[in-house]
């Protein structure tokens, strides 16, 4: 069955502009590509990971929500029973409310994508980073258990969740939830780290 006009990348990007104002050129001045390349997008073409965070970041919108849309999210339960009204960019709203950081790896080619919330439980030195870096900051005793979390979940449709501990803050435990993203070849993980969960031993 063909996917819905309003289930597509496509429209989600048409949407975005016409509620900011934004025009193929404006859109092309910030990503940095040329006013075709946003022609093709629009027309239901594809888009590269390093123009989709850029485009996501100018229209100030969740780059996962922008590329796949609602069902994803509430896949990784970012609305946890909030009205799903608004425009795009609720999912950031809600997220930075609830205290939820977004990652988004990618284990063949190590690299990895963090929110702001992310990044300052990891301590990476900004949103683009390796996987690598981000393995170093969980406690020794959890790397087992974060290396076979992300290699399942990597290959689920049904959203996986882990325990962890991170360095920043060792007297806490969060709740990393991950899935592949529908859709992809790739061995991608898309997913939240969220707030102290109870210790795991309790």
């Amino acid at each position: 069955m063909a996917e819905r006009e309003s289930e597509t990348f496509a429209s989600r990007l048409r949407q975005l502009m016409e509620e900011r104002g934004e025009t193929q050129a404006s859109v092309a001045t910030a990503v940095g590509v040329s006013a075709q390349a946003v022609a093709k997008w629009l027309g239901g073409g594809q888009i590269d990971e390093k123009n989709l965070r850029a485009l996501a970041q100018f229209l100030q919108t969740n780059h996962i929500w922008l590329q796949y849309g609602d069902e994803e999210i509430e896949r990784l339960n970012l609305w946890r029973g909030v009205s799903k009204g608004g425009c795009g960019c609720r999912a950031n709203f809600i997220m930075r409310q609830m205290d939820v950081g977004l990652w988004d790896f990618d284990i063949m080619t190590r690299e990895a994508y963090l929110d702001g919330i992310a990044i300052h439980l990891f301590q990476t030195p900004g949103a683009s980073t390796t996987l690598d870096d981000v393995w170093s900051q969980f406690f020794p005793d959890d790397f087992d258990a974060f290396r076979i979390f992300i290699v399942n979940a990597a290959q689920s449709n049904t959203p996986l969740t882990i325990r962890i501990r991170v360095r920043r803050y060792p007297e806490k435990w969060y709740q990393m939830t991950g899935v592949h993203p529908y859709g992809e070849q790739s061995l991608r993980v898309v997913g939240t780290i969220a707030g102290s969960v109870p210790d795991a031993t309790v």
